[in-house]
């Protein structure tokens, strides 16, 4: 069993205090995967092999005697499982340093126990919000996560004293990937974060719409839309001509509320 930790999609990061920081720990079974290959090439023959005898080019007695001949061939796997109901795999990795603790925001797959199979790669999202980044120690740190006996690769850290605001493709990129992965509160803070020093932000407005958009909070998504298209002819173009993102956005929600108004 492996264990991989990446900082966000890189191996190593260096952020400010008070930018977010986001850490990705995957767990893969690469033990034994030309096994599985195997095995599951010969799983493709014994579904070729019933394809031949629905239609009649081989008879019962050559079919379980070539289907037998195949299973002799596999390689027995015993895949381990981690985790359980009341411990989660995800709730079990812990971080070095000790100063360091983020929170689970998302995981996938989302079973609280898995049997890591070799063709498995699963992966949890832990991050820190810009204000519990504004407290930690400055300098650079060596970061490794721990699963039981287990120890993944080590990413650098590094923590600069200077706390300045972000830029907005920054803010933005990460609030979008939190929201993809369905850490929707993590996105907020981002989103919020964004907006603070520009409300009128054409890319956060969006994002805050996606936001509400992913909770089923429909007239919360369709008001910061159009805020969002206000913001953009605000800026001078034809007021008939926003960006078609938005328009698409907006326009699927004010759909589904019609067709939920006329049920």
């Amino acid at each position: 069993m492996k264990l991989v930790l990446k900082i966000f999609e890189g191996y190593g990061v260096e952020t400010n205090l008070g930018d977010p920081l986001v850490f990705r720990v995957s767990l893969m079974n690469p033990e034994g995967f030309e096994d599985y290959q195997r095995n599951r090439t010969i799983n493709e023959e014994i579904k070729e092999l019933d394809t031949r005898l629905e239609s009649e080019e081989i008879t019962q007695e050559e079919y379980e005697q070539m289907k037998a001949s195949l299973e002799e061939k596999k390689t027995p796997q015993d895949y381990m499982v981690v985790g359980s109901e009341k411990q989660p795999w995800s709730h079990q990795i812990e971080f070095t340093p000790e100063w360091l603790k983020p929170k689970l925001l998302s995981y996938e797959p989302l079973e609280n126990s898995i049997t890591l199979s070799p063709s498995l790669v699963a992966y949890a999202l832990f991050g820190l919000t810009p204000e519990e980044t504004r407290v930690l120690p400055t300098g650079g740190h060596k970061v490794k996560a721990t699963l039981g006996e287990l120890e993944s690769n080590e990413v650098a850290a590094i923590i600069t004293g200077e706390e300045k605001m972000p830029s907005m493709d920054e803010y933005a990129d990460k609030a979008r990937y939190l929201l993809m992965v369905g850490a929707t509160a993590a996105s907020a803070q981002l989103i919020n974060g964004l907006l603070a020093g520009q409300p009128m932000n054409i890319e956060g407005l969006i994002l805050k719409g996606d936001y509400h958009a992913a909770l089923e909070q429909r007239d919360e998504a369709i008001a910061a839309y159009q805020l969002a298209i206000d913001a953009y002819n605000a800026t001078g173009p034809r007021e008939d001509d926003p960006p078609r993102v938005i328009i698409h956005k907006l326009n699927r929600l004010l759909v589904s509320r019609i067709d939920e108004d006329t049920a």
